[in-house]
Protein backbone atom coordinates (compact mmCIF):
# COMPACT_ATOMS: atom_id res chain seq x y z
CA UNK A 1 0.00 0.00 0.00
CA UNK A 2 1.23 3.48 -0.86
CA UNK A 3 1.15 6.49 1.42
CA UNK A 4 1.05 4.67 4.75
CA UNK A 5 3.27 5.01 7.79
CA UNK A 6 6.22 2.62 7.85
CA UNK A 7 6.32 0.20 10.77
CA UNK A 8 8.15 -3.00 11.66
CA UNK A 9 6.58 -6.41 11.08
CA UNK A 10 8.72 -7.73 8.24
CA UNK A 11 8.86 -11.04 10.13
CA UNK A 12 5.37 -11.84 8.81
CA UNK A 13 6.96 -12.38 5.40
CA UNK A 14 8.88 -15.27 6.94
CA UNK A 15 5.93 -16.75 8.85
CA UNK A 16 3.29 -16.15 6.20
CA UNK A 17 0.54 -13.57 6.48
CA UNK A 18 -2.06 -16.26 5.75
CA UNK A 19 -1.08 -17.97 9.06
CA UNK A 20 -0.79 -21.31 7.29
CA UNK A 21 2.03 -22.55 9.55
CA UNK A 22 2.33 -20.62 12.80
CA UNK A 23 4.96 -23.09 14.01
CA UNK A 24 7.41 -21.04 11.96
CA UNK A 25 7.06 -18.34 14.60
CA UNK A 26 9.37 -20.42 16.79
CA UNK A 27 12.10 -20.25 14.15
CA UNK A 28 12.40 -16.48 13.85
CA UNK A 29 13.10 -13.59 16.22
CA UNK A 30 10.79 -10.63 15.66
CA UNK A 31 12.87 -7.86 17.23
CA UNK A 32 11.61 -5.35 14.64
CA UNK A 33 8.34 -4.88 16.55
CA UNK A 34 8.00 -3.89 20.19
CA UNK A 35 5.68 -6.60 21.46
CA UNK A 36 6.30 -7.80 25.00
CA UNK A 37 9.01 -10.43 25.37
CA UNK A 38 6.95 -12.20 28.05
CA UNK A 39 3.59 -14.00 27.73
CA UNK A 40 0.36 -12.56 29.13
CA UNK A 41 -0.46 -13.27 32.76
CA UNK A 42 -1.08 -17.06 32.89
CA UNK A 43 -4.33 -16.40 34.78
CA UNK A 44 -5.59 -14.43 31.77
CA UNK A 45 -4.62 -17.19 29.36
CA UNK A 46 -6.37 -19.76 31.56
CA UNK A 47 -9.56 -17.69 31.77
CA UNK A 48 -9.71 -17.14 28.00
CA UNK A 49 -8.89 -20.77 27.26
CA UNK A 50 -11.56 -22.04 29.64
CA UNK A 51 -14.30 -19.95 28.04
CA UNK A 52 -12.89 -19.49 24.52
CA UNK A 53 -15.76 -21.00 22.53
CA UNK A 54 -18.30 -18.80 24.34
CA UNK A 55 -16.10 -15.69 24.10
CA UNK A 56 -15.65 -16.18 20.37
CA UNK A 57 -19.36 -16.51 19.56
CA UNK A 58 -20.83 -13.97 22.00
CA UNK A 59 -21.31 -10.25 21.39
CA UNK A 60 -19.37 -8.10 23.85
CA UNK A 61 -20.91 -5.35 26.01
CA UNK A 62 -22.04 -2.67 23.58
CA UNK A 63 -20.05 0.23 25.01
CA UNK A 64 -17.30 -1.54 26.96
CA UNK A 65 -19.10 -0.64 30.19
CA UNK A 66 -17.20 -3.05 32.42
CA UNK A 67 -13.86 -2.18 30.87
CA UNK A 68 -14.42 1.56 31.27
CA UNK A 69 -15.34 0.99 34.92
CA UNK A 70 -12.17 -1.04 35.46
CA UNK A 71 -10.01 1.68 33.89
CA UNK A 72 -11.68 4.30 36.08
CA UNK A 73 -11.23 2.15 39.19
CA UNK A 74 -7.59 1.17 38.67
CA UNK A 75 -6.33 4.44 37.20
CA UNK A 76 -8.19 6.87 39.44
CA UNK A 77 -9.84 8.75 36.57
CA UNK A 78 -13.44 9.80 36.02
CA UNK A 79 -15.49 7.34 33.94
CA UNK A 80 -16.72 10.24 31.82
CA UNK A 81 -13.13 10.87 30.69
CA UNK A 82 -12.39 7.39 29.29
CA UNK A 83 -12.83 5.98 25.79
CA UNK A 84 -11.75 2.44 24.89
CA UNK A 85 -10.86 1.28 21.41
CA UNK A 86 -9.43 -1.64 19.44
CA UNK A 87 -5.82 -0.60 19.92
CA UNK A 88 -4.19 2.77 20.43
CA UNK A 89 -3.70 3.30 16.69
CA UNK A 90 -7.45 3.20 16.09
CA UNK A 91 -7.90 5.83 18.81
CA UNK A 92 -5.25 8.03 17.18
CA UNK A 93 -7.08 7.92 13.86
CA UNK A 94 -10.51 8.46 15.42
CA UNK A 95 -9.53 11.25 17.81
CA UNK A 96 -7.35 13.13 15.37
CA UNK A 97 -10.07 13.08 12.71
CA UNK A 98 -12.49 14.41 15.32
CA UNK A 99 -10.33 17.20 16.73
CA UNK A 100 -7.19 17.95 14.74
CA UNK A 101 -8.03 18.28 11.07
CA UNK A 102 -6.36 21.36 9.60
CA UNK A 103 -4.44 22.30 12.74
CA UNK A 104 -0.83 23.37 13.16
CA UNK A 105 0.95 20.64 15.11
CA UNK A 106 4.39 20.11 16.57
CA UNK A 107 5.94 16.68 17.28
CA UNK A 108 9.34 15.44 18.32
CA UNK A 109 11.65 14.08 15.65
CA UNK A 110 12.39 11.23 15.73
CA UNK A 111 9.19 9.86 17.21
CA UNK A 112 6.41 7.39 16.41
CA UNK A 113 5.77 7.91 12.70
CA UNK A 114 2.01 7.34 12.76
CA UNK A 115 1.41 10.82 14.16
CA UNK A 116 3.04 12.71 11.31
CA UNK A 117 1.35 10.38 8.85
CA UNK A 118 -2.15 10.96 10.24
CA UNK A 119 -1.70 14.70 10.61
CA UNK A 120 -0.07 15.29 7.24
CA UNK A 121 -1.25 12.60 4.83
CA UNK A 122 -4.68 11.80 6.28
CA UNK A 123 -5.87 15.13 7.66
CA UNK A 124 -3.86 17.67 5.69
CA UNK A 125 -2.70 19.36 8.89
CA UNK A 126 0.56 21.24 9.14
CA UNK A 127 3.02 19.26 11.28
CA UNK A 128 6.46 20.58 12.16
CA UNK A 129 9.34 18.85 13.91
CA UNK A 130 11.12 19.63 17.16
CA UNK A 131 14.42 17.93 16.44
CA UNK A 132 16.20 15.75 18.98
CA UNK A 133 19.91 15.14 18.49
CA UNK A 134 21.96 11.98 18.84
CA UNK A 135 24.97 13.80 20.27
CA UNK A 136 22.71 15.02 23.10
CA UNK A 137 21.31 11.57 23.79
CA UNK A 138 18.02 12.62 22.16
CA UNK A 139 17.33 14.62 25.32
CA UNK A 140 14.23 16.85 25.38
CA UNK A 141 14.81 20.40 26.58
CA UNK A 142 11.49 21.18 28.26
CA UNK A 143 11.81 24.95 28.20
CA UNK A 144 12.90 25.00 24.56
CA UNK A 145 10.03 22.68 23.64
CA UNK A 146 7.53 24.90 25.47
CA UNK A 147 8.80 27.99 23.63
CA UNK A 148 8.60 26.18 20.29
CA UNK A 149 5.11 24.75 20.91
CA UNK A 150 3.50 27.93 22.24
CA UNK A 151 2.29 29.06 18.81
CA UNK A 152 0.83 25.71 17.73
CA UNK A 153 -2.62 24.20 18.07
CA UNK A 154 -1.33 20.75 19.06
CA UNK A 155 1.76 19.25 20.67
CA UNK A 156 2.31 15.48 20.38
CA UNK A 157 4.61 13.87 22.94
CA UNK A 158 5.41 10.15 23.10
CA UNK A 159 6.78 9.32 26.55
CA UNK A 160 8.91 7.21 26.69
CA UNK A 161 9.68 8.22 23.15
CA UNK A 162 9.93 5.78 20.25
CA UNK A 163 12.38 4.98 18.70
CA UNK A 164 14.79 6.61 21.16
CA UNK A 165 13.45 5.23 24.46
CA UNK A 166 14.01 8.59 26.16
CA UNK A 167 11.78 9.27 29.17
CA UNK A 168 10.53 12.47 30.79
CA UNK A 169 9.55 12.09 34.47
CA UNK A 170 6.12 13.37 35.46
CA UNK A 171 7.64 16.43 37.11
CA UNK A 172 9.19 17.48 33.81
CA UNK A 173 5.99 16.92 31.84
CA UNK A 174 3.96 18.89 34.39
CA UNK A 175 6.51 21.68 34.07
CA UNK A 176 6.00 21.62 30.30
CA UNK A 177 2.22 21.79 30.71
CA UNK A 178 2.54 24.70 33.11
CA UNK A 179 4.69 26.61 30.61
CA UNK A 180 2.24 26.13 27.73
CA UNK A 181 -0.89 28.22 27.17
CA UNK A 182 -4.15 26.26 27.39
CA UNK A 183 -4.76 27.09 23.73
CA UNK A 184 -2.21 24.37 22.89
CA UNK A 185 -3.77 20.91 22.98
CA UNK A 186 -1.28 18.39 24.40
CA UNK A 187 -1.49 14.73 23.37
CA UNK A 188 0.71 12.39 25.44
CA UNK A 189 1.24 8.82 24.30
CA UNK A 190 2.24 6.62 27.25
CA UNK A 191 2.46 3.31 25.40
CA UNK A 192 5.74 2.30 27.10
CA UNK A 193 5.43 4.18 30.39
CA UNK A 194 5.18 1.14 32.66
CA UNK A 195 8.66 0.09 31.58
CA UNK A 196 10.15 3.37 32.84
CA UNK A 197 10.95 1.94 36.25
CA UNK A 198 10.50 5.03 38.40
CA UNK A 199 11.48 4.56 42.09
CA UNK A 200 7.98 5.81 42.89
CA UNK A 201 6.35 3.20 40.66
CA UNK A 202 5.07 3.66 37.14
CA UNK A 203 1.63 4.93 38.20
CA UNK A 204 3.27 7.89 39.92
CA UNK A 205 4.71 8.91 36.55
CA UNK A 206 1.54 8.70 34.45
CA UNK A 207 -0.31 11.88 33.48
CA UNK A 208 -3.69 10.11 33.42
CA UNK A 209 -4.96 11.74 36.62
CA UNK A 210 -3.71 15.16 35.46
CA UNK A 211 -6.38 15.26 32.74
CA UNK A 212 -9.09 16.10 35.30
CA UNK A 213 -7.59 19.54 35.89
CA UNK A 214 -6.23 20.39 32.45
CA UNK A 215 -8.77 20.97 29.65
CA UNK A 216 -6.03 20.86 27.00
CA UNK A 217 -4.56 17.46 27.97
CA UNK A 218 -5.21 14.01 26.48
CA UNK A 219 -3.36 10.80 27.48
CA UNK A 220 -3.29 7.72 25.25
CA UNK A 221 -2.65 4.29 26.74
CA UNK A 222 -1.95 1.06 24.86
CA UNK A 223 -2.39 -2.31 26.52
CA UNK A 224 -0.35 -4.05 23.83
CA UNK A 225 3.29 -3.58 24.72
CA UNK A 226 3.28 -3.63 28.52
CA UNK A 227 0.53 -6.21 29.06
CA UNK A 228 1.50 -8.61 26.24
CA UNK A 229 -1.89 -8.20 24.54
CA UNK A 230 -0.81 -6.89 21.12
CA UNK A 231 -2.76 -9.55 19.25
CA UNK A 232 -6.02 -8.64 21.00
CA UNK A 233 -5.85 -4.91 20.12
CA UNK A 234 -6.92 -2.87 23.12
CA UNK A 235 -6.20 0.70 24.17
CA UNK A 236 -7.86 3.61 25.87
CA UNK A 237 -7.81 7.39 25.89
CA UNK A 238 -8.17 9.73 28.86
CA UNK A 239 -9.49 13.12 27.78
CA UNK A 240 -11.66 15.92 29.21
CA UNK A 241 -15.29 14.82 29.52
CA UNK A 242 -16.51 17.12 26.73
CA UNK A 243 -13.98 15.71 24.27
CA UNK A 244 -14.72 12.16 25.42
CA UNK A 245 -18.45 12.61 24.81
CA UNK A 246 -17.72 13.90 21.29
CA UNK A 247 -15.50 10.93 20.52
CA UNK A 248 -17.88 8.34 21.93
CA UNK A 249 -20.69 9.64 19.73
CA UNK A 250 -18.51 8.69 16.77
CA UNK A 251 -17.50 5.31 18.18
CA UNK A 252 -19.42 2.30 16.84
CA UNK A 253 -20.95 -0.26 19.21
CA UNK A 254 -18.95 -3.38 20.06
CA UNK A 255 -15.71 -1.56 19.25
CA UNK A 256 -13.56 -3.85 21.41
CA UNK A 257 -13.95 -7.61 21.04
CA UNK A 258 -15.00 -9.74 23.98
CA UNK A 259 -11.75 -11.70 24.62
CA UNK A 260 -9.88 -8.37 24.60
CA UNK A 261 -12.24 -6.83 27.16
CA UNK A 262 -11.94 -9.83 29.49
CA UNK A 263 -8.14 -9.86 29.20
CA UNK A 264 -7.83 -6.09 29.66
CA UNK A 265 -9.91 -6.00 32.84
CA UNK A 266 -7.85 -8.80 34.37
CA UNK A 267 -4.57 -7.15 33.32
CA UNK A 268 -5.56 -3.80 34.79
CA UNK A 269 -6.27 -5.43 38.15
CA UNK A 270 -3.04 -7.41 38.26
CA UNK A 271 -0.54 -6.06 40.79
CA UNK A 272 2.14 -8.75 40.80
CA UNK A 273 2.77 -10.56 37.51
CA UNK A 274 3.18 -7.57 35.21
CA UNK A 275 5.24 -5.34 37.53
CA UNK A 276 7.67 -8.23 37.96
CA UNK A 277 8.00 -8.55 34.17
CA UNK A 278 8.59 -4.80 33.82
CA UNK A 279 11.43 -5.01 36.34
CA UNK A 280 12.92 -7.95 34.45
CA UNK A 281 12.72 -5.90 31.26
CA UNK A 282 15.07 -3.32 32.75
CA UNK A 283 17.61 -6.03 33.56
CA UNK A 284 17.42 -7.50 30.07
CA UNK A 285 17.64 -4.05 28.50
CA UNK A 286 20.77 -3.23 30.49
CA UNK A 287 22.35 -6.49 29.35
CA UNK A 288 21.58 -5.62 25.74
CA UNK A 289 23.03 -2.14 26.12
CA UNK A 290 26.22 -3.56 27.64
CA UNK A 291 26.65 -5.90 24.67
CA UNK A 292 26.03 -3.18 22.08
CA UNK A 293 28.45 -0.81 23.77
CA UNK A 294 30.95 -3.66 23.66
CA UNK A 295 30.61 -3.59 19.88
CA UNK A 296 31.75 0.02 19.97
CA UNK A 297 28.29 1.42 19.35
CA UNK A 298 26.65 4.41 20.93
CA UNK A 299 23.31 3.56 22.57
CA UNK A 300 20.68 6.16 23.42
CA UNK A 301 19.45 6.17 27.04
CA UNK A 302 16.26 4.08 27.10
CA UNK A 303 13.48 3.52 29.62
CA UNK A 304 11.41 1.29 27.34
CA UNK A 305 11.47 -2.32 26.10
CA UNK A 306 13.85 -1.44 23.27
CA UNK A 307 17.09 0.37 22.59
CA UNK A 308 18.32 2.56 19.74
CA UNK A 309 21.93 2.06 18.71
CA UNK A 310 24.10 4.10 16.37
CA UNK A 311 26.19 1.74 14.22
CA UNK A 312 28.43 4.26 12.45
CA UNK A 313 31.60 2.73 13.93
CA UNK A 314 30.88 -0.45 11.94
CA UNK A 315 31.90 -0.98 8.34
CA UNK A 316 28.23 -1.68 7.59
CA UNK A 317 25.30 0.71 7.57
CA UNK A 318 21.97 -0.17 9.14
CA UNK A 319 20.26 -1.43 6.00
CA UNK A 320 22.97 -4.00 5.34
CA UNK A 321 23.01 -5.15 8.96
CA UNK A 322 19.23 -5.56 8.96
CA UNK A 323 19.35 -7.50 5.68
CA UNK A 324 22.07 -9.83 6.93
CA UNK A 325 20.16 -10.46 10.15
CA UNK A 326 16.96 -11.17 8.23
CA UNK A 327 18.78 -13.78 6.15
CA UNK A 328 19.52 -15.51 9.45
CA UNK A 329 15.92 -15.40 10.64
CA UNK A 330 16.27 -12.39 12.93
CA UNK A 331 14.35 -9.20 12.22
CA UNK A 332 15.54 -5.85 13.55
CA UNK A 333 14.26 -2.35 12.88
CA UNK A 334 15.99 -0.15 10.35
CA UNK A 335 14.52 3.18 9.27
CA UNK A 336 14.01 3.43 5.51
CA UNK A 337 12.92 7.07 5.73
CA UNK A 338 13.23 10.08 8.02
CA UNK A 339 16.33 11.82 9.30
CA UNK A 340 19.34 10.90 7.17
CA UNK A 341 21.54 10.09 10.17
CA UNK A 342 18.93 7.79 11.67
CA UNK A 343 18.24 6.15 8.30
CA UNK A 344 21.89 5.31 7.72
CA UNK A 345 23.07 4.46 11.20
CA UNK A 346 20.07 3.91 13.50
CA UNK A 347 19.25 0.36 14.57
CA UNK A 348 16.43 -0.36 17.01
CA UNK A 349 16.31 -3.66 18.88
CA UNK A 350 13.43 -4.96 20.99
CA UNK A 351 14.27 -6.52 24.33
CA UNK A 352 13.71 -10.30 24.38
CA UNK A 353 13.84 -13.06 26.97
CA UNK A 354 17.34 -14.08 28.04
CA UNK A 355 17.76 -17.05 25.71
CA UNK A 356 16.31 -15.32 22.66
CA UNK A 357 18.27 -12.16 23.33
CA UNK A 358 21.49 -14.13 23.66
CA UNK A 359 20.90 -15.67 20.22
CA UNK A 360 20.00 -12.28 18.74
CA UNK A 361 23.15 -10.60 20.06
CA UNK A 362 25.37 -13.52 19.07
CA UNK A 363 24.16 -13.38 15.48
CA UNK A 364 24.40 -9.59 15.45
CA UNK A 365 28.03 -9.79 16.58
CA UNK A 366 28.73 -12.36 13.86
CA UNK A 367 27.19 -10.10 11.22
CA UNK A 368 29.05 -7.00 12.32
CA UNK A 369 32.43 -8.72 12.53
CA UNK A 370 32.04 -10.58 9.25
CA UNK A 371 33.87 -8.85 6.36
CA UNK A 372 30.77 -9.08 4.16
CA UNK A 373 28.11 -8.79 6.86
Amino acid sequence: MADIAVHGGAFWDAIGADFGDLRRADEIINADVLDAWFPPDPAIVARLTEHLDWLMRTSPPTRCEGLLAAISETRGVLPACVTAGPGSSSLIFAAFRQWFSGVRALALRPTYGEYAHVLDHVLGSKVDAFDLHREEGYRVDIEALARAAAGYDLLVLVNPNSPTGGFLPRTEVVKLLDLLPETVAVWIDETYLEYAGSPNGWSAESLETEVARRPNLMVLKSMSKVYALSGLRIGYLIAPAERTAELQRQTPPWAVDLPAQVAAIMALRDSEYYPARWRETATLRNQMVEHLVGLGWEVAPSSANFVLADVRTSDLETERIAQAMMERGIFVRAFPEGQEELRRYGLRLAVKDAATQSRLLSVLTEVVKSPKG
